[in-house]
């Protein structure tokens, strides 16, 4: 769904990459962006370069995400598919990835999260809710699937899927979802939301896999949210913003 703050969150993104653009040595994995409907940016030659190659108008205009090497090419990408209403990965041929239709996610979101497994240059995992999905039995899921690049070629497969990792009917996860690096420099938390408390799940990716036992903080103060919104981490990881519908909040970590 589209929130009035989304052009905020917008300009908060776009200053966190261009500062972590000159301290991350793994930025080439974000030299390709696919969003909105028909539009996309390859910055593989050093200036961004219009790539409208993939047919984005039948995505959805909200949570694309996209994972290219570390020599800047393309190797996947995501969003919510018009023509099945669900969470869909593409290889980087622009076709859906092998079992690459996700069954519980779905919508319009406005946030997913893909990472990489340290040190597993194979191994992706992407993270996605079902807030907004069709099925009744899938609402309000935060759950996340395995791309394997290895598979198929080489050009990937998905090996796993669909995993809940918290969230129900009862207990919607929101649609805000996002990462920051551990303390050791390897590692990863992943963060998501219910939609109605003042609780954040977090949930430690390593090179041995996903703990899906969660990390649970609780803040003082809060809004009221109907599930929109975005999220994100300072490039130092000390200070994380969320954007709700109608108001925005600063966390200390």
């Amino acid at each position: 769904m589209k929130i009035d703050a989304h052009n905020i969150a917008l300009l908060i993104m776009f200053s966190f990459s261009h500062i972590a653009y000159s301290q991350n040595p793994d930025i080439k994995r974000t030299m390709h962006w696919y969003f909105g409907y028909g539009a996309g940016l390859d910055f593989s030659s050093g200036s961004p370069i219009a790539d409208t190659i993939f047919r984005t108008e039948t995505m959805i205009d909200e949570a694309t995400y996209v994972m290219s090497d570390t020599c800047g090419d393309l190797l996947f990408h995501g969003a919510t598919y018009i023509e099945v209403d669900k969470d869909t990965i593409f290889n980087k041929n622009h076709q859906v990835m092998a079992n690459g239709v996700l069954l519980k996610g779905g919508g319009s979101p406005t946030q997913r999260i893909c990472m990489q497994q340290p040190e597993n240059d194979c191994r992706y995992y992407v993270f996605y809710n079902g807030l907004f999905t069709s099925d009744i039995n899938h609402l309000g899921n935060f759950s996340y699937a395995i791309i394997d690049m290895s598979q198929d070629n080489g050009l990937g497969a998905v090996t796993s899927k669909d995993n809940v990792l918290a969230g129900d009917i009862n207990y919607p996860f929101s649609e805000k979802a996002t990462a920051v690096s551990h303390c050791n420099n390897k590692d990863y938390w992943i963060i998501g939301k219910p939609q109605l408390d003042d609780k954040f799940y977090s949930w430690l990716l390593t090179d041995t896999g996903l703990a899906t036992t969660p990390v649970i903080s609780q803040v003082a103060t809060i809004p009221v949210e109907n599930g929109d919104g975005y999220m994100k981490f300072s490039p130092d990881g000390n200070l994380m913003a969320a954007v709700y519908k109608y108001e925005s909040m600063i966390y200390r970590k």
